[in-house]
């Protein structure tokens, strides 16, 4: 009994191991005939006409807010940092010391040097008690040439033993001094690069100070612009990071020529901060008046990229393709289209983080 279910265990077995090596030999067959089932890789977007339109709202362009001013806090001398009274992001002012850096050796010096000084006055004063003194005996004839011109080079030698021992301390003091560091003028501290026990050397960068009262945009305008555009003309400039709040400024220069290189107009925007506007972020620069001319536009939600280098895909019998463009204004919603692409051409505006240049898309609802 037991035998025969041993025997019909190993028919199991064998059956099993049939079955699995006839599904692998009928996996091969359907590969080398080509009727092997794929998975469907394709992505679902949606897509917008590329058009031409008209005034697609204010004259917009795109600009990175700077302070007005900014300088670097910077080592003068080598030490030790001893004390950091800073912080970004708070207000300091000029004159304010924000650095420390260990003095000791020099105060040593200073002090030694102070004595030394001390005695070469007393030395001076009893030079010149003895030029004098030999000068009245010479007049009188009691001494000679020879003693009164060696009186006379003791006391210039004690003379200059002094001046040279005052450089001395003013260079010593200076050296101090430059263990101070210092806020060069009013503004907000930034770009903290230093710690307590830190050794720093001359010219090593410890954070900067910004002019953030009074805020500045360069934009490069394009030259179908530049009849819009005049000095003193008032803007209005909002941040890229979805903040309703709008700013007010004015334009304060305009090139008179192209930049050779980039063939576009530098235009200086300034706007005074209240303190809530941070510098290093991107701003929507708005010029009043209508656009009156027509341009190639899609939305904003399709463009891809950073400033100089922007993208977007395109629609084309089922792949999405990459494309360098260029762009001119901006909307809230839509973009300008200088280079790139053309009229009609279906550009995806969904799943763009997932793409990559030859996937194959299909489009998902109706085309806009």
């Amino acid at each position: 009994m037991n035998l025969l279910v041993l025997k019909k265990k190993k028919t199991i077995a064998v059956m099993i191991v049939v079955l699995v090596v006839l599904v692998f030999a009928a996996q091969s067959f359907a590969k080398e005939n080509g009727s092997e089932v794929s998975v469907d890789n394709t992505l679902s977007v949606d897509v917008y006409t590329a058009a031409m339109e008209s005034d697609i709202g204010a004259l917009t362009y795109q600009a990175e807010l700077e302070p007005l001013e900014e300088v670097v806090l910077g080592a003068k001398a080598s030490g030790q940092v001893t004390k950091v009274l800073f912080e970004d992001g708070k207000k300091v002012l000029k004159g304010q010391p924000l650095i420390y850096l260990d003095d000791v050796d020099l105060q040593n010096q200073m002090a030694t040097a102070q004595v030394d000084l001390n005695q070469l006055k007393i030395n001076l004063n009893s030079a010149k008690h003895d030029y004098d003194t030999i000068s009245m005996l010479y007049d009188a004839g009691a001494v000679s040439k020879t003693d009164l011109d060696s009186a006379n080079l003791s006391y210039q030698t004690a003379l200059s033993n002094v001046s040279l021992k005052e450089l001395s301390i003013e260079k010593i003091q200076t050296a101090i001094a430059d263990c101070v560091i210092c806020a060069a003028m009013d503004g907000e501290a930034s770009g903290k690069n230093v710690t307590i026990g830190e050794y720093v050397n001359p010219g090593t960068v410890l954070g900067t100070i910004k002019n953030n009262e009074t805020i500045k945009a360069t934009v490069n305008l394009m030259q179908d612009d530049l009849e819009q555009i005049t000095i003193g003309q008032a803007v209005t400039v909002k941040t890229e990071d979805g903040a309703q709040d709008q700013y007010k400024g004015s334009v304060v220069s305009l090139a008179s020529s192209a930049n050779s290189d980039t063939r576009v107009f530098p235009c200086i925007v300034e706007l005074t901060n209240d303190g809530s506007l941070h510098t290093g972020v991107k701003g929507v620069i708005e010029f009043p008046g209508e656009v009156n001319r027509e341009m190639l536009v899609i939305p904003t939600a399709a463009l891809m990229g950073t400033e100089g280098e922007y993208q977007v895909f395109v629609f084309s019998d089922g792949v999405a393709q990459s494309k360098d463009v260029e762009i001119g204004t901006m909307s809230d919603n839509k973009v300008e289209i200088v280079n790139g692409i053309d009229v009609g051409d279906l550009v995806i505006t969904t799943n763009l983080s997932a793409l990559h240049d030859g996937d194959l898309v299909k489009v998902s609802g109706e085309v806009s």
